[in-house]
């Protein structure tokens, strides 16, 4: 297995953390990256919303020139991570929709210099999804309507591989609801896409991780690793769970799961997908304590 992690600093610094937000400069992912490489990552993963929203498409187009240079020197490989905060790829709605393709599409042509492995995209999300499973209308209707919404994403998905050499740098996710394991992966075939397991969104829809992974496992390109934690809230005794904390704490076995891959011998990529440097750390004491990294 190679392990990787994802840019957690941009998430940080955007302010997808109570206290953090910072300015997001070239200088200072260029910073984040060095820094992951000194970690002792050989590969880092992109995400690109806070880029979009930080910096100008000229600035970012030299970072990744810049990065590409970087990566050969050090050996690095990177993936990136399209946009998904204000895109969805799956909406009725044409222009909104056909906005979001416009957007994953540029950015996988801006990126393309760095030679990704491969582009996560969330190709289910859940608000179209959720609209359908609460909407008070009969079996048969509903079928019908989530049959549209497939067919909406499957052409999305189609146009977006255009921008691509080979529909497998292509990888969807995994998401937290239903009927999102049996769709993606008939999308994938479809398509011949790849797939981002990512096993606590797996865990998050009460679904057996080990069982999916095992179903997925043709098309896997890479694996979001991160743990869940429970977390009360200020109303009464309700409490949350809260996914992308570090490896060693939390309700998920990590190690139980890490050894799961390596018994099947997966040698592809392990992606720690985190959003703060408390996590990050956790996390990377977790895999050097257990000879991972």
């Amino acid at each position: 297995m190679k392990f990787g992690i994802n840019v957690y600093q941009t998430a940080a610094r955007y302010g997808l953390l109570e206290g953090t937000q910072q300015p997001i400069t070239a200088d200072s992912v260029i910073s984040s990256i060095q820094h992951i490489k000194n970690l002792g990552y050989s590969h880092y993963e992109i995400l690109t919303d806070p880029l979009l929203k930080s910096l100008h498409s000229d600035d970012r187009q030299m970072l990744f020139r810049h990065l590409a240079d970087f990566n050969k020197e050090n050996g690095l490989s990177v993936s990136v991570h399209s946009p998904f905060w204000w895109t969805d790829i799956s909406v009725p709605d044409a222009d909104i929709r056909n906005a979001g393709i416009r957007q994953i599409m540029a950015l996988i042509d801006e990126t393309d210099v760095m030679n990704p492995t491969h582009h996560v995209i969330h190709a289910l999300p859940r608000t179209t999804l959720t609209k359908i499973a609460k909407a008070k209308v009969d079996s048969e209707h509903r079928q019908s309507f989530i049959a549209e919404y497939r067919q909406t994403v499957v052409c999305s998905l189609r146009e977006i591989c255009r921008a691509v050499d080979g529909s497998r740098k292509i990888a969807i996710e995994n998401l937290q609801q239903e009927p999102d394991f049996s769709m993606l992966w008939e999308i994938a075939e479809e398509l011949d896409l790849s797939i981002n397991y990512d096993y606590g969104h797996q865990f998050l829809a009460e679904q057996n991780v080990f069982k999916a992974f095992e179903a997925m496992w043709p098309r896997i390109a890479s694996i979001h690793a991160h743990n869940i934690v429970i977390e009360k809230t200020e109303i009464g005794e309700n409490c949350i769970l809260k996914d992308h904390k570090g490896l060693g704490n939390g309700i998920i076995n990590t190690l139980q799961v890490l050894e799961y891959l390596k018994e099947k011998e997966y040698n592809g990529l392990v992606v720690v997908e985190v959003m703060g440097e408390d996590d990050a750390a956790d996390s990377t004491k977790f895999l050097l304590q257990h000879s991972y990294l």
